[in-house]
């Protein structure tokens, strides 16, 4: 759960989580050194929660000025190595997931959801 807080929004608006970002990763393939890995993050639209269809638009959620969308998109890549089974590491809180609303793509006012689905993919990037 990634928590923005409630804010009366202006023009443009960029909320970042109060805490940082913690990932990790438990590699334990037998064969890992010199394995190429990476996570990709996607997103859903972000929904009013009692009527879904109204809906912020301009693809709010973004990591490090992307907008995330329903195309992977990479966010950590890494070589495993014989002596590391757990990789972790984290974005500031000002850093990583952030929501970018833009003036009037909030259609309604209320509760709004989404979500950000993770992907560890075993390849290169």
């Amino acid at each position: 759960n990634l928590d923005y807080g409630n804010n009366i929004l202006g023009m443009i608006h960029i909320l970042t989580t109060s805490d940082s970002q913690d990932f990790q990763v438990d590699d334990d393939r037998p064969l890992r050194a010199g394995r190429h890995w990476h996570v990709d993050a996607t997103a859903t639209p972000l929904t009013l929660e009692n009527d879904p269809s109204f809906i912020i638009s301009n693809n709010p959620i973004e990591f490090n000025g992307h907008p995330l969308n329903t195309n992977p998109y990479l966010i950590y890549s890494r070589t495993s190595n014989n002596a590391a089974t757990q990789y972790s590491w984290s974005y500031a809180a000002n850093d990583g997931i952030q929501l970018n609303i833009k003036n009037n793509s909030v259609p309604k006012a209320g509760k709004y959801k989404g979500t950000i689905t993770y992907t560890l993919v075993d390849g290169l990037n």
